[in-house]
């Protein structure tokens, strides 16, 4: 389901060196990860579980820059919105064929050991 978006990624962000499934925290895995512009970018993708979604990229926070929850179109609410923005995370409204930031991603300010991390990993995806 994930792989099908980074074209979209890349359209909308202007994203470069993306990765799927990276390695971002612990023994945590971001489920996509993009630079843009100098920004580390991550998001979470869930189906259905959007409280899930939510905090996983609460954690994400601290080793990306923005982090957003990517859900399908139908499943984006008011109370998903709310949620996600009480916890300072962006919200992606996603479908077969295109990305929309329905709510942008505050700016974080991620431990740089971590945020660097990251960097590295993307590296090595080209």
């Amino acid at each position: 389901m994930v792989g099908h978006m980074l074209p979209n990624i890349a359209d909308r962000f202007g994203a470069t060196h993306l990765g799927l499934e990276v390695r971002s925290h612990g023994r945590s895995r971001t489920d996509v990860v993009f630079v843009a512009g100098d920004e580390v970018i991550g998001v979470e993708v869930k189906m259905t579980d959007w409280r899930r979604a939510i905090f996983q990229a609460l954690l994400n926070r601290y080793c990306v820059d923005r982090s957003y929850i990517a859900l399908w179109t139908g499943r984006v609410t008011t109370g998903v919105l709310t949620e996600a923005h009480e916890w300072g995370v962006g919200v992606l409204a996603i479908s077969a064929t295109s990305i929309e930031i329905v709510q942008p991603a505050p700016a974080n300010q991620p431990e740089a050991v971590l945020r660097d991390r990251i960097r590295a990993a993307l590296a090595t995806y080209g």
